[in-house]
């Protein structure tokens, strides 16, 4: 009956609509679990029995549809272990059990998210671990073509890897600054027990486009140095140069002389010495002529105004009797000049003076006569002398005056001798008339009344000199500048060498002596004589100085490997120091060679009553050796890192210098040039000099013409060669255009020997190292393949499914490689509690495991994770839709009862 089946029906459709909100119910549930895949519902009708006359209700079924095969989203996450697979394929795992073969079920997942677990095994976090291929113990290779097992860190260390390439980028300048060593490049590698080891690359340019590169292995046991000790260098040279002798300074002394034969200084007069552009005056004045008294008060007080000057014109004024002003230089060797003008006095004629009577005597009168004289003017050394001649006796009273600059303050003109004659002629008790004055007249009234004349008046005047004054200058002796002792050395080779040594003893001389006598001695109009002699058998050698001094001047003579020759014997000498004596125009001596070859020299004193010393000078006695100081192997001498001669040259003039000796050094170029502190100080020097020891090195060529005559471009790597035996470094035989530009060497830190290549560039490429413009070495980068013993640090997998260690020492190795599975079928695999999947009979075969990307497989996704597949706004839609079938299908139920119920009641 139709009810029934349409009963039965109705149930049918609730049970199977309630077996897809149980889909729909999973899915929601698993919107968020990690690479899940939903289940879709797919409803199949049952048919009992269905024509054209006659259909049975038959009903449905709901089945499970899985979606194994659709991708879920991916999300981005924070571990390094974390994988995602977009596309197809399964990472295949085991749980960490096994059966009683020893064996473990494969499972397959798309859960991603891998973590180590407390045994090292990557395990996601439903407890399945990762299969992969794994590395193999005795090769360290992973085989891709072997069984996979799961994927386990077991080894946390890394072995260490010893250095066997550098590669080195860097610029050698084409012309270095000046005056700077190249810096040196140190390269830290590594030896085979991981130890790190120091390489150091020093740097030299030998010549234009041409370097030394010296490499050095500190560590390495001898005789595995890269390169070798070394071989003879160059044979440095010290030339010395020829002696410029010295020679003291001398003050220059100016003698200034003043005045005529009579020394008489005038009022009116100025007198003026100008010394070294300042002028010191000293005027004659009627006050001051008194005090002055003649020339020589003139030159004192000239020289009191030049010794109180402040500043100092830079002389020392003294004075001589007779009007002479010395003027001696402070410092000897330092000039001044000189100058001195005379501005004269206007010169007074005085004549005979006039006279005349005034009154003559008559009764009860006395006789008045006026004496005038003709100026007024007065010059000291003018003379007036008055004569009265009294009738009674005859005999001339006679009273005189000359001016003098005792009197002149006093007297000042005529007006003074007339009152000063009156008053000569008042005080004579003797004298017949009374005297008075007016001006430059003298009034003489007789004593007596007398009717007849009572005296006659005589009178006269001698004038001074007439002629100016005059000033003299004699420079006696002249400046003469100092002269220090000199010498040259000329210093070559040895310039990149080690041990090369250069020695410079100096040494005072070895003075020689004499011994001196005085045959003449000095007295009133007799020149002194004395004799000193030296040894007229000595034999000259290099390093005597001859030195005698003559009231504090001293000559000399050094016997040098420059005269020595020339001089020949005593003799010489005695001839060179007469010659040097006589030359000094303010020597106070003569000198001449006592004949017969006795080694004596003649002084006469220039100057009858001038006496003069001759004495044996002291010298300062030194001998002291300089060298370049001890080097990296200990010894005295270079230390490979001088970049020019100058630089020696330098070290040595640094030491004479410190030394505390008379002497001074420097230097221009290769030349140092000895010089002594002193005027009076003389030195030898003698050199010696040893050869050191090229150090083995690698020569870089840069452009040019190769070895075949092909131009190479400027700044490129034409050639390299290793210079010297002993070491083990190889350069390349092959310099074609591109070939490789490297050094290979053996080196053994106690480790073993260890091959390295120190890789250059390439042959005529601007690679690697360059020569291009530049002042200093520029190291870009140094890159070296070893490494030390290394920790675990992380792991971490790659895109392409490679299982990366990395390590505290940088290193990575790759420990598996994680592959994918595929299936035929794989909506038919079968659902496995935490979210694996195993293989059924629709599923198929299992195929691989392939690496990623290979077969159809998906790729690898490193940090991310694959979501879940469902979508929520589908699944409310399909639950939405779910309820409204299953409440139609409670309809068809409950409809279906309430006709069985009109069937039932119809008995009724």
């Amino acid at each position: 009956m139709s009810i029934f089946g349409s009963l039965s029906t109705g149930v049918l459709g609730l049970t199977a609509q309630s077996r897809a909100l149980g889909h729909i119910a999973d899915n929601i549930a698993n919107s968020q679990t990690v690479g899940y895949k939903r289940v879709d519902s797919a409803f199949e009708t049952l048919v009992l029995q269905s024509s054209s006359r006659l259909h049975a209700p038959g009903g449905v079924i709901a089945k499970a549809q899985f979606q194994n095969g659709i991708q879920g989203g991916l999300t981005q996450v924070q571990s390094a272990t974390n994988l995602a697979i977009q596309g197809q394929g399964f990472f295949t795992v085991t749980v960490p059990t096994e059966d009683a073969a020893g064996q473990a079920d494969l499972f397959y997942t798309r859960v991603g998210d891998w973590e180590l677990d407390e045994e090292r095994f990557l395990t996601n976090s439903n407890g399945f671990r990762l299969n992969g291929f794994v590395e193999d113990p005795d090769t360290g290779e992973v085989n891709t073509f072997g069984a996979i097992q799961p994927i386990q860190i077991a080894n946390t260390l890394d072995r260490p890897v010893p250095t066997s390439e550098i590669d080195l980028f860097a610029n050698l300048p084409a012309t270095p600054k000046l005056g700077e060593p190249a810096p040196s490049t140190t390269i830290n590698v590594f030896d085979d027990l991981g130890r790190p080891q120091e390489l150091t690359l020093k740097w030299r340019q030998q010549a234009q486009d041409d370097w030394r590169l010296i490499v050095e292995a500190p560590s390495s046991l001898a005789g595995t140095s890269p390169l070798g000790p070394g071989f003879d260098g160059q044979q440095p040279v010290a030339n010395e140069g020829a002696v410029t002798q010295g020679r003291p300074a001398r003050k220059q002394v100016d003698t200034i002389t003043f005045g005529t034969a009579a020394n008489n200084i005038q009022v009116g007069e100025t007198y003026t010495v100008n010394v070294n552009g300042t002028a010191f005056s000293q005027s004659i004045t009627a006050d001051n002529v008194g005090t002055l008294v003649n020339f020589d008060g003139v030159a004192d007080a000239l020289a009191a105004q030049i010794n109180s000057s402040v500043p100092s014109p830079g002389v020392q004024a003294t004075t001589v009797s007779g009007g002479e002003l010395v003027l001696t230089a402070n410092n000897a060797g330092t000039g001044f000049s000189s100058s001195t003008q005379i501005t004269d006095a206007t010169k007074t004629t005085n004549s005979v003076p006039i006279s005349a009577t005034v009154s003559s005597a008559a009764a009860g009168q006395a006789q008045i006569t006026q004496l005038t004289f003709s100026e007024t003017g007065l010059d000291v050394g003018d003379s007036f002398t008055v004569s009265i001649i009294p009738d009674a006796t005859g005999v001339a009273q006679v009273f005189s005056l000359t001016a003098t600059t005792g009197n002149f303050s006093n007297l000042r003109n005529v007006n003074g001798v007339a009152q000063t004659l009156a008053d000569q002629i008042n005080a004579d008790p003797t004298s017949t008339v009374v005297a008075t004055t007016s001006g430059p007249s003298i009034i003489l009234t007789g004593k007596t009344a007398t009717a007849a004349a009572s005296f006659t008046l005589g009178s006269a005047v001698s004038n001074g000199s007439l002629a100016p004054n005059t000033v003299s200058s004699v420079r006696l002796p002249t400046n003469v500048t100092g002269i220090q002792q000199s010498q040259t050395i000329s210093l070559s080779g040895g310039v990149g060498d080690i041990g090369a040594n250069f020695q410079i003893t100096v040494r005072s001389p070895t003075q020689a002596n004499f011994s001196a006598t005085t045959s003449v001695a000095a007295a009133t109009s007799v020149q002194q004589v004395s004799t000193a002699t030296f040894d007229a058998a000595a034999t000259l050698t290099a390093g005597q100085e001859y030195r005698i001094v003559v009231d504090g001047t001293t000559y000399s003579t050094l016997i040098t490997d420059d005269n020595v020759d020339t001089l020949i014997n005593v003799d010489g000498v005695i001839s060179d120091l007469v010659s040097k004596i006589n030359n000094d125009f303010g020597s106070s001596v003569t000198a001449s060679a006592q004949a017969g070859g006795s080694g004596g020299i003649t002084l006469t004193a220039k100057f009858a009553d001038d006496s003069f010393t001759v004495t044996q000078p002291s010298i300062q006695s030194f001998n002291q050796l300089f060298q370049l100081p001890q080097n990296q192997n200990g010894l005295n001498g270079t230390t490979g890192n001088e970049l020019t001669i100058a630089d020696i040259a330098t070290t040595l003039a640094t030491q004479i210098n410190g030394a505390g000796l008379p002497i001074s050094a420097t230097v221009n170029g290769g030349t140092l040039t000895v010089t002594s502190t002193q005027d009076d100080v003389a030195f030898d020097v003698t050199t010696a000099t040893s050869a050191g020891t090229t150090p083995g090195h690698v020569r870089l060529q840069f452009g040019g013409n190769s070895p075949t005559g092909v131009q190479v471009p400027a700044g490129t790597i034409r050639q390299i060669g290793i210079v010297g035996p002993g070491g083990t470094a190889v350069a390349p035989t092959q310099t074609n255009a591109g070939d490789p530009a490297n050094v290979r060497f053996t080196v053994d830190f106690g480790a073993g020997p260890q091959e390295i290549s120190l890789n250059l560039g390439a042959f005529q490429r601007a690679q690697g190292v360059t020569q291009f413009a530049g002042e200093t070495v520029n190291v870009s980068a140094v890159q070296q393949n070893g490494s030390p013993r290394g920790q675990f640090k992380n792991v971490e997998i790659n895109d392409n499914g490679d299982v990366l260690v990395n390590f505290d020492n940088g290193r990575s190795r790759v420990v598996a490689k994680v592959p994918l599975t595929l299936f035929n079928n794989p909506n038919a695999l079968q659902r496995e509690n935490g979210g694996v999947f195993s293989q059924t009979a629709n599923s198929g075969e299992p195929n691989g495991p392939f690496l990623p990307t290979q077969n159809g497989t998906g790729q690898l996704v490193p940090n991310s994770l694959e979501q879940s597949n469902v979508d929520i706004a589908d699944e409310f839609t399909k639950l939405i839709v779910t309820q409204r079938t299953y409440t139609a299908n409670s309809r068809i139920v409950t409809t279906s009862d309430e006709m069985l119920q009109e069937a039932l009641n119809l008995k009724r």
